[in-house]
């Protein structure tokens, strides 16, 4: 241990035994002395109305008051130890103690002494840097339910290595001093941390925010910065020496500090700026104008200011509808580092799975556009519950799972062990458990508890979880469903396949939100391969349309249920033979259709039905069937009691979660969104090139596109990978340059930057020339969401972008400071704003040499290469560049093939296709070439991969494709040229 580090050590040690002894006299010696001076606090006997009037009317001899003072004594030491007893726990597993009412005080005391001591015992949030937690495994009953600590992960062998100094960030790009702002706070020295040996968190908010109960906000402001060892910070018990904190800084932590109004903040030219932060006129150096055209992502300019249901949906934008919607975070006690539902109680799975299918939707919609349409964006309440979802959504999380299930179905059939029975499952943020029925020793690399009853897996080994190797197991438990959050924001779910009856009971509209939201997930579930949703009478609902969801009327539930013993015969028939001794066994043994069905119940059956249904439900029925009630008149073994929208208790384990909920107004939102992407796309379809149009013989025409194949890549259909275009390095921009028809990046700025800083630098910067003139709140709920600190952590963002861009020839900042919107100086320009310049009047009237300069901008897929979860706000304008890219590389394919330029038609298509795989727009341009290039058995076998890409995207093929490929089927030769060269 280095000095530094023994002496932080020592001084937490010396403060946690300092703690200990003034808890131990507050809560120890206080109330002994109390009992000595004045006995027991309460009398021996109740004292009647008279002793009561005699002894408030008689002369006081001074006994009065001194009872009066040990009553309070004894108020004043109950209140503290209250206040003990709730932060203890609390410490103990890392989170926010509840707030007791009149008890602030005390609790702030409190919260102090407790985290002393353990932080001197090296447990809880105040862990040492290095140092795992140090939280022992609880034994968990099979008919128990309590959260498993979590399990660390497995600490580096060898210390990382120490980072150089942060920069020093006094200083701007210019050599001016310091700037800082409302929006924008700039305290390098302190805004980063390097945490040594020894450090903690709630050392560290003690040092450089004076209250080291404010930990969870550095917590917060650092989930997303990758340390030097390539991990992140997702568990606040574990930090590491040589890793960068940020430390967001308040408003009120500057007092002494300029606040930015757009002022110089020098003298002299260094920099020009109004009061109002808008640019000087006095800066000549803008950029030309360009008439924007009207865009999916954002049809007007800013409407931040007008109130919502002022405004019409084409006057919206997503980030706009966002603030309407949800407004700037409030709830100043919250320390959660992710938000796990929305506002109305969707979860994160459930959310991940809707938008998984909004985004195949809209992909299936690209796939088909004609040239000149676009899809059609949703309105403002489908906007809005998009924007929800995606902040919600945790794609990744579902995708670890899901894998992780997969490849335990795997390990385990290599072992010749069947699946253990799962009766319910939690996911928290630092682990993914499972709860089995029965104990069983858990495989690598999951790891169990004492008793076997418990099997967790921890994020750090999903390096291991290889996912075409996942793809070729079946799901092991498709029953899973998240029913709820407990106190920890885990999700919990239940294996109703294994359950078999769950009765859910409550108040209507808060059971039916319940049993919406378990039809929601099933409906869109990655962890079930297959699924059937059978709602009972649910006819004022709206399911969603994906295939796996049908209604049954409550008059026909006589036809269901012999449905259901016809099958579940059949079922029970196979597991017997195979000698499987439960349906997971058989799911992931024998091949085999083993879909679940789960029955949703809003109505009261008969008895006959019910004792039918209960025998067909559960595992050991083999039948692959569950029923979900809210029947009031029956009971079973599970049920769901929902109190409120808050609270429900699951039984028979007695936890409160918080019911996951889906209400009418979320679904028909929800409902709404799907059906914006399934909709038409809008405008008005260019008419394609028929064959008859296409020269037969190929001209001497110069192959002068920017894509050159060389004879292996042509032969053998690969399609090329797109070369750097030219003119794009840093060496050859005059001013910083936003690249966004690609992997995202920011050329051409030469201020310093941390480099774990980058990626969200450039991702405000592609929000502010996406959406110039937005307000801070918005770019916080688009890049943010649900922070508690996002104005902080955006103010860091922002500063940093603003010292890496640096300023202008003139003086001014390339961003300049503000107190209303940000916008950026308009010398900075990107890409896609060239790309609109080239073709502000379309791609059928632009000249060639435009949509080629305009091609040439394109490195990748728009916003490509990031990770997962980022730049979600962006969607629409991603699906705005890929139409526009399409469109220009099938103009500039059509016009190739009308002069018989068919290499250069091939090229074309190629490129597009880089971009939209499955555009068959650009496959029947592709196709056309073929057909005046190759030969018929080229061609055949290009329609061959076709098919199969259309097999494997979804969705049958286009009439035009269609009707393209039996043309070309039918005729007896390509060409009369083609014939010659055969």
């Amino acid at each position: 241990m280095t000095g530094s580090g023994q002496h932080a050590r020592g001084s937490e040690v010396l403060r946690g035994l300092l703690a200990l002894f003034v808890l131990s006299s507050t809560l120890g010696a206080i109330p002994y002395g109390l009992w000595r001076i004045g006995g027991r606090p309460w009398p021996s006997e109740i004292p009647n109305l008279d002793e009561v009037t005699t002894a408030l009317t008689r002369p006081d001899d001074g006994s009065m008051f001194i009872s009066a003072l040990l009553i309070a004594g004894w108020i004043g030491w109950a209140a503290f130890a209250l206040a003990v007893l709730v932060e203890v726990p609390a410490a103990l597993r890392g989170v926010r103690a509840p707030k007791i009412p009149a008890l602030g005080a005390q609790q702030r005391v409190a919260a102090l002494l407790v985290s002393a001591v353990l932080g001197m015992l090296a447990v809880g949030p105040a862990a040492m840097a290095g140092s795992p937690s140090a939280a022992t495994t609880m034994l968990v009953a099979a008919d128990d339910w309590r959260p498993v600590p979590p399990v660390p992960p497995a600490e580096l062998e060898t210390e990382p290595p120490v980072r150089d100094a942060p920069l020093d960030e006094s200083e701007n790009s210019d050599g001016t001093g310091p700037e800082t702002d409302t929006h924008d706070l700039e305290e390098a020295d302190q805004s980063i941390h390097r945490v040594e040996r020894g450090d903690t968190l709630w050392d560290i908010a003690g040092d450089q925010l004076d209250d080291p109960t404010r930990w969870p906000e550095i917590a917060e402001a650092s989930a997303d910065t990758i340390q030097p060892d390539g991990r992140r910070l997702t568990n606040p018990d574990l930090i590491y020496p040589g890793w960068n904190l940020t430390v967001p800084i308040e408003v009120s932590d500057l007092g002494q500090h300029v606040p930015d109004t757009g002022e110089a903040t020098t003298s002299g030219d260094d920099m020009v700026g109004s009061d109002d932060g808008t640019p000087s006129a006095s800066v000549t150096d803008a950029r030309p104008p360009v008439e924007p055209q009207p865009t999916m992502a954002a049809r007007a300019e800013d409407c931040e200011d007008s109130a919502p249901d002022e405004l019409s949906p084409d006057e919206l934008s997503p980030d706009e509808l966002s603030q309407a919607g949800h407004g700037e975070e409030t709830d100043a006690d919250s320390d959660v580092l992710g938000v796990v539902r929305t506002t109305a109680g969707v979860g994160a799975l459930l959310a991940a799975g809707v938008i998984a299918l909004l985004t195949t939707r809209r992909a299936l919609r690209q796939r088909h556009r004609k040239a000149g349409q676009r899809l059609v964006p949703p309105g403002p309440a489908g906007t809005a519950a998009e924007i929800e979802l995606r902040h919600v959504a945790d794609p990744m999380s579902l995708d670890f799972i899901n894998r992780a299930l997969r490849m335990l179905a795997r390990d385990l059939a290599q072992q010749h062990r069947a699946p253990p029975t799962v009766r319910a499952a939690r996911l928290a943020h630092d682990q993914f458990e499972l709860h089995l029925v029965t104990p069983a020793k858990a495989p690598e690399p999951w790891i169990s508890t004492d008793d076997d009853t418990v099997w967790m897996l921890t994020p750090d080994v999903v390096g291991s979880l290889v996912a075409d190797e996942a793809e070729h197991w079946p799901a092991p438990y498709p029953g899973l469903v998240t029913i709820g959050h407990d106190a920890d924001d885990a999700h919990i779910l239940l294996d109703l396949e294994h359950i078999g009856m769950l009765h859910v009971s409550g108040n209507d509209d808060n059971v039916r939100a319940f049993m919406t939201a378990l039809a929601a997930e099933y409906a869109t579930s990655g962890l079930a391969d297959d699924v059937q949703i059978t709602l009972v009478d649910h006819a004022g609902s709206q399911p969603l349309q994906t295939g796996r969801t049908r209604r049954v009327d409550p008059q026909d539930v006589d036809i269901l249920v012999q449905e259901l013993t016809a099958r579940a015969h059949i079922n029970r028939t196979l597991v017997q033979e195979s000698g499987a001794s439960s349906l997971t066994e058989a799911r992931t043994r024998l091949e085999g259709e083993w879909t679940p069905e789960i029955v949703l119940v809003a109505t009261q059956l008969n008895d006959q039905h019910w004792t039918q249904l209960a025998r067909l439900s559960g595992q050991r029925a083999h039948a692959a069937i569950a029923v979900v009630t809210n029947d009031s008149t029956r009971r079973g073994e599970w049920s769901v009691r929902v109190a409120s929208a808050d609270e429900a208790i699951l039984e028979p384990w007695g936890i409160t979660l918080r019911p996951q909920q889906m209400n009418r107004v979320t679904q028909q939102r929800v409902t709404d969104l799907i059906a914006s992407a399934d909709a038409e796309p809008a405008g008005a379809a260019k008419a394609e090139l028929g064959l008859h149009e296409i020269p037969l013989d190929e001209r001497e025409y110069p192959a002068d596109l920017t894509v050159h194949l060389s004879g292996s890549e042509q032969e053998s259909g690969r399609t090329p990978r797109l070369p750097q275009p030219s003119g794009m390095t840093a060496a050859r921009v005059e001013h910083p340059r936003i690249l966004l028809l690609g992997e995202p990046d920011v050329i051409g700025a030469v201020g310093p930057l941390d480099p774990s800083k980058r990626g969200q630098a450039v991702q405000v910067a592609a929000y502010l020339v996406l959406r110039p003139g937005r307000r801070g709140v918005a770019m916080d709920e688009a890049i943010w969401p649900g922070r508690r600190q996002a104005s902080a952590t955006r103010a860091t963002a922002v500063s940093t972008l603003r010292r890496w861009l640096g300023a202008h020839p003139s003086g001014q900042a390339y961003l300049p400071p503000t107190t209303s919107t940000y916008e950026l100086h308009p010398a900075v320009r990107s890409d896609w704003d060239d790309w609109r310049e080239l073709l502000r009047d379309g791609p059928q009237t632009t000249s060639t040499g435009n949509l080629e300069r305009a091609v040439e901008l394109v490195r990748a897929r728009p916003l490509s290469g990031v990770r997962s979860g980022s730049y979600a706000w962006a969607d629409m304008h991603v699906q705005e560049m890929i139409a526009e890219i399409v469109d220009v590389c099938h103009e500039l394919a059509e016009r190739a093939l009308r002069n018989g330029d068919f290499r250069g038609a091939q090229r074309a298509a190629l490129r597009g296709l880089e971009i939209e795989p499955g555009c068959e727009l650009l496959w029947r341009d592709r196709l056309k070439a073929e057909m005046r290039l190759g030969t018929r058995a080229s061609v055949l076998a290009l329609i061959a991969k076709l098919r199969d890409l259309a097999d494997e995207l979804g969705g049958d093929l286009e009439d035009e494709s269609v009707a393209l490929i039996e043309e070309i089927e039918r005729s007896s030769t390509v060409t009369s040229h083609t014939q010659a060269r055969s």
